[in-house]
């Protein structure tokens, strides 16, 4: 199943499951209202895969009730430069990676430290 299969599945089961799901964050505190939650919000890299989008839109389309909110494309970036941002702040104070034991590389293995 591809991303925008999985991502239309996930919001499907979320449908079936009883509808709007509450907007208390399942946590119970008294500090927020249960709300039905009827928005969508896609947002992100995520919003910027138009096949993601799509299929998402189709299954809010089908749920009575429901709407998605999306900014336009050019707004739907990743968080590469906020990752590279940090790192430059973290270079400028002396705390960068390389001295923590942790090597730079342009490809990280999954499930490895760097060395």
């Amino acid at each position: 199943m591809g991303e925008a299969e999985d991502a239309a599945a996930a919001a499907e089961a979320a449908a079936a499951a009883g509808g709007a799901p509450t907007g208390d964050g399942g946590g119970g505190g008294d500090a927020v209202p249960s709300t039905p939650v009827t928005t969508l919000v896609v947002a992100g890299g995520v919003a910027a895969n138009r096949s993601v989008r799509a299929a998402l839109a189709e299954v809010v389309d089908g749920t009575p009730g429901w709407c998605m909110a999306v900014p336009p494309p050019a707004l739907c970036t990743d968080n590469g430069v906020m990752v590279a941002w940090a790192a430059v702040e973290r270079l400028r104070a002396g705390t960068a990676n390389e001295r923590d034991g942790w090597a730079v590389r342009a490809r990280w293995p999954l499930g490895g430290r760097g060395g």
